[in-house]
């Protein structure tokens, strides 16, 4: 039996989420970023909030949300299904910067994918 966990409160309240429409990316990709560094933390099989919810909570649409977490399922992240909320499949460690190239190239090394 899986275990069960509470819709993760914690990622609307706690992790800090911001989307800015002055950036120079889309919400869609900020939101992916930031879900990505919220859920490194987060234990196998933690509940995402439901779209509406985060949505709502972010200020924006429900699409930019939905688009986020079909990203993240794409590059498997989480997985959703009908009647059973979206769950983090597996904690996902950022890719190694070299440190030298961190503090270069900041903005770059931030939008690399995981490692598989």
């Amino acid at each position: 039996m899986e275990p069960t966990h509470a819709p993760a409160a914690w990622l609307i309240d706690g992790a800090g989420l911001r989307l800015a429409r002055s950036d120079g990316r889309s919400l869609t990709q900020q939101l992916v970023e930031q879900l990505k560094t919220a859920l490194q933390t987060a234990e196998r099989g933690a509940r995402l909030p439901p779209s509406r919810a985060l949505a709502q909570a972010l200020g924006v649409g429900r699409n930019t949300v939905l688009a986020a977490y079909e990203r993240l399922a794409d590059e498997g992240y989480i997985e959703g299904r009908a009647g059973a909320g979206t769950r983090l499949l597996q904690p996902q460690q950022a890719p190694p910067v070299p440190p030298r190239l961190a503090a270069a190239e900041p903005e770059r090394w931030r939008q690399l994918p995981p490692p598989r």
